[in-house]
């Protein structure tokens, strides 16, 4: 994974993570103070908000944390490592 890929992969979990809290793009930015246009290119390419402070806000808004971010990458890599692990 290169650094673009990792932001796309951030800014789609920043989007799960929003729309868990029932959240709009306008109300996170509200909160945050960004622009709604940035938050949807970070939301769909990973792209305008490569800041980890802004990011973090953003995601504390959501009421998640970098943990839960995390939590969620390992139980997938977790779950792709047994499915390789079968024999066939």
């Amino acid at each position: 994974m290169n650094e673009q890929d990792f932001f796309k992969w951030l800014g789609e979990k920043v989007r799960q993570f929003r729309k868990q809290a029932k959240m709009t793009q306008d109300e996170i930015c509200t909160q945050v103070g960004v622009y709604q246009q940035d938050l949807s290119s970070f939301e769909n390419h990973g792209k305008k908000i490569q800041n980890a402070f802004v990011i973090n806000e953003i995601i504390l808004a959501t009421g998640h944390t970098w943990q839960n971010l995390f939590e969620d990458a390992k139980k997938k890599r977790n779950s792709r490592l047994t499915l390789r692990a079968i024999p066939m």
